[in-house]
């Protein structure tokens, strides 16, 4: 059985959302990211992509407040799309390796 390698951070970067879909460049490092929605009770939506990328509510991945996900990121994937269902939470993003 193949042991789990913990996360190792390389970049981070705070996203602030809103309620209209916003691309931001990943940081560089690592084939995975991180992501942790401020704890509150505001659901963040995120996509992975080119500059385009847009994240809606119906099709993209969804981030519960104060819970932490560990993701891979699409290889061709150079931003992160991020819309929040209310306010402005903020996101956070660490680019690493490991999981």
């Amino acid at each position: 059985m193949a042991s789990a390698n913990p996360f190792g951070p390389a970049a981070s970067l705070v996203i602030a959302t809103s309620t209209s879909s916003a691309a931001t460049a990943l940081p560089k490092g690592g084939k995975q990211v991180r992501l942790l929605a401020a704890a509150g009770s505001d659901i963040v939506y995120v996509a992975f992509g080119a500059s385009d990328v847009a994240a809606t509510a119906t099709t993209s991945m969804r981030l519960v407040p104060g819970v932490s996900e560990v993701v891979t990121i699409p290889e061709a994937a150079t931003h992160i799309a991020a819309i929040a269902s209310a306010n402005t939470p903020s996101l956070y993003v660490t680019r690493g390796d490991g999981m």
